[in-house]
Order: C-alpha cells, then sequence, then structure tokens
C-alpha cells in the first residue's frame, strides 16, 4: 500500500513541477512582469529536474520490468460511466521520462547562452515547459485519449518554435505546411479512438503477454486500429512519404531542432508502435507494412541526405534514416532493440544539432585566419552516368514528394473544393431565383384580383 502511494506521488510529482512553472512564467508574461532570464532559467530547471529525481525514484520503487496503473482521477462522469485519469509507469514510461529530462534539462541550460537577450526568451521558455508536459503525457498515458491529449500538445508546440523568428516570413510558412502535415496524419489518431469505441474495445493500455510493458492488446478489428495509428505515426515521426516536412521544421531555434525533431517529437511514433507489440506480433500484415514503409523512408533520407547542402538538412534526413531503421526493427519484433535504438539516437542526434552552429563558426573563423576557403574535393561529374544523374536531381527535388502533394494532391483537392462551392452557390442562386419568381407571380395575381373587384 506504501508503495503504490508512493508511485502515484511520484506520478504527480513529474506533472506538477512543470505545470506551475508554466503557469508562473505565462501569467508573468501576462502581467508585463517578465522575471529576468537567469530566473526563467533557474525554474525551468528546477521543475524538470524534479521530474527526473521523480521518474528515477519511480525505478527503485518498482520491482525491475514490472509497470503498473496508477490513477490520478477521474476526467468527467455521470452515474452510468466515468472516465478515469490512469497512467502507466511501466518499462517503456519510464525509460522515456528518464532521458527526455535528461535532453529537456540540457536544452534549458544551452538555451541560456544561446538564446540570451533574445526578443523571444521568455517565449521560448514557456512553449519548452509545455512541450514538457505534452511529452509526459504521451510517456505515462494509460489510454489512447490520453495519449492523444500529449500528442496533440506536443504537436502545437512543435509549430509554435518551428514559426519562433515571425518577423522573416519563411518561418511561419514551414510552421504552416508542418501544422496541415500534423492536421492530416492526427486524423488517423482520432479515427481510431471513435473505432475502439464503435466495436466496443476498453481504450486502456493492458499488460501485453510477450513483451513487458503494456499497451493495446490483439482485438477483433486490429488491424484496422494498426492502420489508423501508423497514419498518425507516419506524420508525427516523418516516415516516408511525410519525410520532408523535417528539414523545413529547422527553420526553429537550434535547441528547439535538437529537442523536437532530433530527439524527442520524431521519437513519439516508436512509442506508439512499441503500444501496439501485441497487434505487430500477431499481425503479418501489419508487421510487413511497417517492414516496408521503414525500408522506404532509410532509403529516402539516405538518398536526400546525400545532396542536401546545409548542415542542418543533412542532420534532418540522417534522423530520417534512423527512423527508418527503428521501424524496421519493430516490424521485426525486435522491440527490445529499437527501445535502445531510440534512445541511443536521440542522445547523439541532439549533441550533434547542439554541436552544429559551433561547428560552422569555428569553420568560418579558421577560413578568415587561413585568408581563403577551405578547399573541399569536388569530384568530376563530366563523365557521370545517367543514372547517377538523374538520381542527384531526384536527391535536390526531395524525391519529388512536395510537387506531389501540392500539385496533385492539394491543389486538385482545392479544385474539387471550390468547383463543389460554385456548383452549391450557383444551385442557390437558382432557388432563390424560382422563389423570387413565384412571388412575383403571386403579387400580380393579387393585383388582378384586386382590379377586378374595384
Amino acid at each position: 500500500m506504501f508503495s503504490l502511494l508512493s508511485i502515484e506521488i511520484l506520478a504527480g510529482l513529474i506533472f506538477l513541477p512543470v505545470l506551475l512553472a508554466f503557469f508562473w512564467l505565462a501569467i508573468s508574461m501576462l502581467f508585463l512582469r517578465y522575471p529576468s532570464e537567469q530566473t526563467v532559467v533557474r525554474m525551468s530547471k528546477l521543475a524538470i529536474g524534479m521530474a527526473f529525481v521523480s521518474a528515477v525514484l519511480m525505478v527503485t520503487l518498482q520491482p525491475a520490468g514490472v509497470g503498473g496503473e496508477v490513477l490520478l482521477g477521474s476526467w468527467f462522469g455521470d452515474a452510468n460511466y466515468h472516465y478515469d485519469i490512469v497512467m502507466e509507469t511501466d518499462l517503456i514510461a519510464v525509460a522515456y521520462v528518464l532521458f527526455s529530462a535528461i535532453l529537456l534539462y540540457l536544452i534549458s541550460s544551452f538555451s541560456e547562452r544561446y538564446l540570451h537577450k533574445e526578443s523571444g526568451f521568455h517565449r521560448f521558455y514557456l512553449v519548452l515547459l509545455i512541450f514538457a508536459f505534452g511529452l509526459f503525457t504521451v510517456s505515462f498515458a494509460g489510454t489512447v485519449e490520453i495519449l492523444l491529449v500529449g500528442w496533440e500538445v506536443v504537436g502545437l508546440t512543435s509549430v509554435m518554435l518551428i514559426a519562433f523568428f515571425n518577423a522573416r516570413p519563411q518561418p511561419p510558412e514551414n510552421g504552416l505546411w508542418v501544422f496541415s502535415i500534423y492536421r492530416l496524419t492526427d486524423i488517423g489518431l482520432y479515427a481510431a479512438v471513435l473505432y475502439l469505441h464503435l466495436i466496443s474495445v476498453n481504450t486502456e493500455f493492458h499488460p501485453l503477454p510477450d513483451v513487458s510493458w503494456a499497451g493495446i492488446p490483439f482485438h477483433e478489428g486490429a488491424e484496422v486500429t494498426a492502420m489508423l495509428l501508423l497514419l498518425a505515426v507516419m506524420g508525427k515521426s516523418a516516415l516516408f512519404p511525410f519525410c520532408n516536412w523535417l528539414p523545413r521544421a529547422m527553420e526553429g531555434p537550434t535547441p528547439s531542432s535538437a529537442v523536437f525533431y532530433g530527439a524527442l517529437s520524431i521519437h513519439l511514433g516508436p512509442l506508439l508502435l512499441l503500444r501496439m507489440a501485441d497487434i505487430i506480433l500477431q499481425s503479418i500484415l501489419i508487421s510487413s507494412v511497417l517492414v516496408v514503409i521503414g525500408v522506404l523512408t532509410a532509403v529516402f533520407g539516405n538518398l536526400i541526405g546525400r545532396v542536401q547542402h546545409d548542415i542542418k538538412s543533412r542532420l534532418a534526413y540522417g534522423a530520417v534514416t534512423q527512423l527508418g531503421f527503428i521501424v524496421i526493427e519493430i516490424g521485426l519484433g525486435f522491440f527490445e532493440v529499437a527501445l535502445i535504438h531510440v534512445i541511443a539516437h536521440a542522445v547523439f542526434r541532439t549533441l550533434q544539432f547542439l554541436r552544429a552552429p559551433s561547428l560552422l563558426h569555428e569553420r568560418h573563423h579558421l577560413e578568415q585566419m587561413l585568408g581563403h576557403h577551405i578547399s573541399t574535393d569536388i569530384p568530376d561529374n563530366s563523365k557521370s552516368s545517367t543514372f547517377k544523374r538523374l538520381m542527384f536531381r531526384f536527391g535536390m527535388e526531395r524525391g519529388f514528394l512536395d510537387v506531389v502533394m501540392v500539385d496533385w494532391c492539394v491543389n486538385r483537392l482545392m479544385f474539387l473544393i471550390r468547383a463543389i462551392d460554385k456548383g452549391e452557390r450557383r444551385f442557390g442562386d437558382f432557388l432563390s431565383a424560382a422563389e423570387l419568381g413565384g412571388t412575383e407571380q403571386a403579387s400580380v395575381g393579387e393585383r388582378e384580383d384586386v382590379l377586378s373587384g374595384t
């Protein structure tokens, strides 16, 4: 009893400090009483540090490989039905929170100098805190609906940080592009929740037989559920064919690029796939689809990344490639390997993104000292084969996915919507004219009756 109560208290302490820090900063900004940068950083690091300590204590209080449900209250209810806020404290949840808290703490410390005297300094930490809350919610979610709440918070904060430098037109445009991809693919998560309720399947995560964590058990119609959830995963984790939004997300500050698109946000897709382990093991169709998507993503990311001319885009497509391998591992049933791969890739990619600006600065400083540009070996492309030229063009155009999405999907859909709207307006005008004509005829008849009566 004491152990269960301790786990519940620690689960609450993971969220409470982050929320308190967020509301403190939000209220201060609302009343235009901006605290000092040092105070903001200290509060953020304290909140994230307490979340990390609580997660460590949670690991020590629980037996190895054993998790359980934590009831934090009731969301809503009536006499016949109530929805409880359930959290899972299993291996996946604790592992994700531990490495997420470490990286968030690192980003908070790094951003103190990187964004010093920046006009959006307080706004960045405000968004970072609410992002941490959404990330912890997804990690500890005990139901699909609670996961959906955290999923949307993470997506919203991602878009806000892409458009962080809103004085230039490009960041808001790229933020709108990413927001559109999120909206398009998150339909799968909403549809999966509705479908589970439609077929009367409990949306709570249950202990799975073949792995040491909880998730969605295999059920009738499980392949439909998995396909809908896979659509959301493809958008959130930039899997094929939604790979090209990731370089656009690099318009935000370097710390946000590191913590969102190099480490944490894009790895929420594999987390959801790990929650579907039982379905993947029992469905050849789902496992095969995952392997195919993983292979296409890895090949695409490698080909496009080879011809990128800026360091952030190369790192972005490097992350896409690794995510493809992670999805392949999950599709083949190597779930523990995939979890280790996620953590290792998140840490390594974060360090790469944080190192990138100083690396470029050091190169420019070295060139200034030498008095000339550092020469690089440029291959002779005059004797390149036609196939190599085609692949180079394919890479430079980023697989033509943007062209296909805009010209063949968005523009044609907009043409159809405009045609329907135009037809609806014409039909409305026709009905209005017919009604008006009938009214005029009735008025003429009434006048004739009056004249004949007089």
